[in-house]
């Protein structure tokens, strides 16, 4: 999928067919991402039956560089800006190349929630992570 000269990676992601679409109906309607910027677009946060967070990332690199992700870490921010979760994520072959946009799933244990049953409609993402390119 090609948008504004920006394309979805789906390449080594686990999503359903419908999952695709419904994401690319998303992606077609951003805003193309400012040059040299590498953002992250909280895309939801749910709770699974086990109480382990998930959160849904599309990572969008306008950069001249393909990007690749060996440790990010992540904390899940509730509307009052108080950290709900927090984790650091070691991956391998988790590349973002230039140009395009990946989405990305974390999933946060249920001993990492420091705020049981929060409202997680309005929360929002703080990322530090370390790239080679």
């Amino acid at each position: 999928m090609n948008i504004n000269n920006q394309i979805i990676d789906f390449d080594g992601v686990e999503m359903s067919e419908q999952e695709k679409m419904n994401l690319t109906k998303i992606f077609e309607s951003l805003e193309k991402p400012n040059p040299g910027e590498l953002n992250f677009l909280k895309l939801s946060v749910t709770e699974d039956f086990k109480k382990d967070l998930i959160l849904k990332v599309l990572l969008r690199n306008s950069t001249d560089l393909d990007l690749d992700i060996k440790q990010i870490s992540i904390r899940i921010l509730n509307e009052e800006k108080t950290v709900i979760s927090q984790g650091t994520f070691q991956l391998d072959n988790l590349i973002v190349l230039s140009g395009s946009s990946k989405p990305a799933k974390f999933v946060f244990p249920k001993k990492s929630v420091l705020i049981k049953n929060s409202d997680l409609t309005n929360c929002s993402i703080h990322v530090i992570s370390n790239l080679r390119n």
